[in-house]
């Protein structure tokens, strides 16, 4: 066997990397073909009273009506503003992966910023705990502001 320079061994290389690279490419549109030409995938998309499985296991994880804001309150720390408060599992099954929104509204009830916290922390039903949504960077003003709107946007029960 003769020894390979190195133009054989990049030529070789290349062969080797298309012959890895077409077949993948066939996979792929072969898969795709066969996923959206299947009658079961149509057939559950276009009916309104039967869900496709994945929307239906994501309607069944949302948790957001089960946790409730008790109270919270807003302070300044090095020009960022800080809003502080208790949220509690109102539920009877545990919640985590839950993400807070904070709209901070001028006079006329206008969004002038937004700024949102996850809480990945699995609560227990009636289950409390306590969270800081931080809005702004440090030493960075945060725009001036008249309320604070605050609201759950998801949870989750995985």
């Amino acid at each position: 066997m003769e020894s390979l320079n190195t133009w054989k061994l990049i030529k070789a290389g290349f062969w080797l990397g298309i012959g890895f690279i077409i077949p993948s490419i066939l996979v792929y549109f072969i898969g795709t073909y066969l996923i959206y030409s299947s009658p079961f995938l149509w057939q559950s998309m276009e009916t309104d009273d039967e869900m496709n499985p994945v929307a239906q296991y994501m309607e069944e994880s949302d948790r957001t009506t089960q946790i409730k804001i008790l109270e919270f309150s807003e302070t300044i720390h090095n020009e960022q503003l800080l809003i502080l408060g208790v949220f509690e599992n109102s539920g009877t099954s545990h919640v985590s992966s839950i993400r807070l929104e904070a709209e901070l509204l001028d006079e006329n009830k206008k969004m002038v910023y937004e700024c949102s916290e996850y809480i990945s922390r699995k609560l227990k039903g009636g289950e409390k705990e306590n969270f800081q949504v931080k809005c702004g960077c440090s030493g960075q003003a945060t725009p001036e502001y008249d309320s604070v709107s605050l609201r759950v946007v998801s949870a989750s029960s995985y």
